[in-house]
């Protein structure tokens, strides 16, 4: 009785051993799909150039955090860099911004999505 206890045991866990590889990189090619979960620590910055009224309360809402503002009275414009929120890849936050206030010019060049 203890011998088939014991088959059983052993032929899960060789079972699990032999599978576990898989899924562990199931996980690292979908995460480098979703746009690298590995590196999800880093947290990106948007520059928005001259927000309208409004950016402020929609920003807030969408877990958006401004860091800084900057006037630039000689062109009469105003730059805010706001960092993305965490768990968003800075493209799909850009996009996000957008959708929500279709008038707001998002600096995203970088991410090769210049607006």
């Amino acid at each position: 009785m203890k011998s088939i206890n014991f088959r059983f045991i052993a032929h899960r866990i060789t079972l699990g051993l032999t599978i576990l590889p898989f899924i562990l990189a199931g996980w690292i090619f979908a995460s480098w799909l979703a746009g690298s979960a590995l590196a999800a620590g880093e947290r990106a910055s948007l520059v928005i150039v001259d927000p309208p009224q409004e950016f402020y309360g929609v920003a807030h809402r969408l877990g958006f955090k401004v860091t800084d503002q900057t006037d630039l009275p000689d062109i009469g414009m105003t730059t805010i860099t706001v960092r993305v929120p965490k768990g968003h890849h800075p493209r799909s936050a850009a996009l996000l911004l957008r959708n929500s206030i279709p008038e707001l010019v998002v600096d995203g060049t970088s991410l090769g999505i210049g607006y």
